[in-house]
Order: C-alpha cells, then sequence, then structure tokens
C-alpha cells in the first residue's frame, strides 16, 4: 500500500468521523420523511401510463 493511499485512507475516516458527529438523526428523519412525502405527491400528481406491452 502506498504511503499517499494510507494517507488518503486515514484523512477519509477522519472526515467521515466528523461527519457522523455532526450528523442530528432527528433532522435526518425529519429530511427523509420529507422526501418520502414530496414523492408521493409527484407520484400523485403525474400517475403512471400503463405498460402497451400486451397491445
Amino acid at each position: 500500500m502506498s504511503i499517499f493511499k494510507h494517507a488518503t485512507d486515514i484523512l477519509g475516516a477522519k472526515v467521515n468521523r466528523l461527519l457522523s458527529r455532526a450528523e442530528d438523526p432527528a433532522e435526518t428523519l425529519d429530511l427523509s420523511y420529507e422526501k418520502m412525502l414530496t414523492s408521493l405527491q409527484e407520484g400523485k400528481r403525474h400517475p403512471r401510463l400503463p405498460d402497451r406491452a400486451g397491445i
């Protein structure tokens, strides 16, 4: 393993740990819920047309 690859791995691990500490699970859950609601609303506004494979 080259020294640059090793340094990159260490730096990536440290950045990942910092991001994990900064992340608020409640905010992440709220954002996920809002994205799901938006997707559901978009689906209701623009329903898929049935496949015409059998025609």
